[in-house]
């Protein structure tokens, strides 16, 4: 097997674990008695699916630039899922949008976005878009800032 080949497998097999766990978050379990589980569901469902992406883009990306395109995708995807598990251990603490705001920055940088006025800007209106379109058109509230009760 080339290398290029068991480097589009693991990319497969990181997708097929996100697809495992997207399968699993409609489990009835996840339903409360409060309220739906489709809006507790909503937001880790979106970051699962593009997981699931990102792992086919990984896996098509290794497998059509081969060998050089493997470490630096390998590379690459260790770095984001760094980032990502700091995001989840940090959305707590600090609330979607604080966290959001360096999370964006990290990873747009991750992927290659290095411009350095539009970095910034990106990092900062992303995260505020997603905020916005999540409390006043979707009205799902996402993790709120301990330190600012509107944020």
């Amino acid at each position: 097997m080339t290398t290029h080949a068991r480097s589009s497998g693991f990319f497969l097999i990181l997708g097929l674990a996100g697809g495992l766990l997207l399968w699993h978050s409609f489990d009835p379990s996840y339903q409360s008695s409060a309220g739906s589980a489709s809006a507790m569901m909503f937001f880790p469902r979106v970051v699962l699916a593009l997981w699931i992406l990102l792992a086919l883009a990984g896996a098509l990306e290794a497998f059509r630039k081969g060998m050089e395109a493997e470490q630096w995708a390998l590379g690459r995807l260790a770095a984001f899922m760094a980032i990502v598990v700091a995001y989840v251990v940090l959305i707590p603490q600090l609330g979607f949008l604080i966290a959001s705001v360096p999370c964006a920055f990290l990873s747009l940088s991750v992927f290659g976005f290095r411009n350095p006025v539009l970095l910034p800007l990106a990092s900062v209106v992303l995260p505020v878009s997603v905020w916005a379109l999540f409390t006043y058109v979707i009205q799902i509230g996402l993790p709120a800032s301990p330190w600012f009760v509107t944020i």
